[in-house]
């Protein structure tokens, strides 16, 4: 059995000469009766094979890996054909052995984490050392790891070589300035900025930010950044709330706006005092706001802040003619508490004309995870009537997980997928309801 349920599969076994054992698996075919085939799927297994090796002690799992291909067919239409990949290796090296005085019963070993090294939390004293050139040399080669790029190990290392030597931050900014670091390559600079947490570089991200000689993509790269380091100042959000303004081109305000927002959200890590004023930024930034695309740009960094104290702005945001200033000021109610939302949530579906926004206030409904029976009488309706298949995807989603506790989500879901045409939308409602209520 496996994510698309049980399927039938030949084995083939041999043993090797150290005693370890070689098993083949060839998938043929998919049981889709029990489940999909009252819903009028089909999986067609076009190839599986996989291959792995145990161990000869304990036939523990060395290595396996493997290639499938599947077909997904709804009524004989084609939903999609898949290929996958998969690898895995057991890396013993990875694991800490207990101590040999420890006894296995002492051990907690459902927290595998608290067994990990404490050394390898501390940072290997050789970066140090690592001069510039040695150490982007290194980055690169952990990025080129993978086919289309490690970003995450890579910026991780770039890190750890900033705590080390947190003087070089200045010089990756000059590298980045330059051409020291690949455009594909730049992304996983910046998180590592972010990530490895100094003084230093914090100062770098905000001098980045600033610097107008700088690509607009990176000086972006430095705002979403800079809200997201560790310890986080009122000199951030300053830098933020300043290059936030309109007057810098669209590309850095827009992630700065954006940014500040969720650096307001995080109240928590910030000095007394600086969430108010990034808040009041943010009510000083959508009152000027001149525009359909700046006041969007406001909305999602009002949405990324989860202040409920801004919703008489999207409640009137709402009505606005511009149907994208009301798409996406639905989207940031998503983040509001939904008590507070629901009611002008379910008003406004019922009004609205753009199936975009419809589709954006459903989700905002979907984001509490409320399975109110008057709220589902709503989206029930709604369901039966909307026009637009982004809108009901959106509405199924909401109810699905409603159906094992509210027996009218159930009865909406079962009578849509035998009116419903688009077949993945039928898949989609098999997802949450089973086949036998579906005949």
């Amino acid at each position: 059995t496996d994510g698309m349920g049980r399927y039938e599969a030949r084995y083939e076994a041999t043993t090797g000469d150290d005693g370890s054992l070689d098993v083949i698996r060839v998938k043929t075919s998919y049981f889709t009766a029990e489940r999909a085939a009252p819903m009028g799927i089909r999986v067609q297994v076009v190839g599986a094979r996989g291959a792995a090796t145990f161990d000869a002690a304990g036939r523990w799992l060395r290595k396996a890996d493997g290639t499938e291909r599947v077909r997904i067919l709804a009524k004989d239409e084609l939903l999609g054909d898949l290929t996958q990949h998969y690898t895995l290796a057991r890396n013993d090296g990875a694991f800490v052995r207990p101590a040999p005085s420890t006894g296995a019963e002492t051990v907690d070993w459902q927290n595998a984490a608290l067994m990990v090294s404490q050394s390898e939390a501390k940072i290997d004293p050789g970066l140090a050392s690592l001069p510039m050139d040695l150490a982007l040399k290194r980055f690169a080669e952990i990025y080129a790891k993978v086919l289309k790029g490690d970003a995450y190990a890579a910026a991780l290392y770039l890190a750890d070589w900033l705590k080390a030597r947190p003087e070089a931050a200045t010089e990756l900014l000059q590298a980045l300035r330059g051409k020291g670091v690949s455009d594909a390559m730049r992304p996983a600079a910046f998180l590592a900025l972010e990530r490895c947490g100094t003084p230093e570089a914090r100062v770098v991200l905000s001098q980045a930010l600033a610097d107008r000689s700088m690509m607009e993509m990176d000086r972006a790269r430095a705002a979403s950044a800079l809200s997201d380091v560790p310890q986080p100042t009122r000199a951030s959000e300053r830098i933020l709330a300043d290059m936030a303004a309109g007057s810098e081109p669209s590309v850095v305000s827009g992630t700065a706006v954006r940014a500040l927002g969720h650096l307001a959200a995080r109240q928590g890590v910030l000095e007394p005092g600086v969430a108010d004023d990034a808040r009041k930024t943010l009510k000083q930034d959508l009152a000027s706001a001149k525009g359909s695309s700046r006041t969007v740009d406001v909305l999602d960094a009002i949405g990324n802040s989860g202040d409920p104290s801004f919703l008489p702005d999207l409640d009137r945001d709402l009505t606005d003619p511009s149907s994208a200033i009301r798409e996406h000021a639905a989207r940031a109610m998503a983040s509001m508490p939904l008590d507070s939302t629901e009611g002008v949530l379910l008003q406004t579906l019922g009004t609205e004309t753009d199936p975009d926004v419809r589709a954006a206030l459903v989700q905002s409904l979907a984001q509490g995870h409320d399975c109110d029976p008057q709220a589902l009488t709503t989206g029930a309706q709604r369901l039966a009537a909307d026009p637009s298949p982004a809108v009901r995807a959106a509405l199924i989603r909401w109810m699905g997980p409603c159906d094992q506790s509210v027996q009218l989500a159930k009865d909406a879901l079962v009578a849509q997928f035998h009116r419903e045409t688009v077949p993945a939308l039928m898949q989609l409602i098999g997802q949450f309801v089973t086949a036998q209520d579906l005949q």
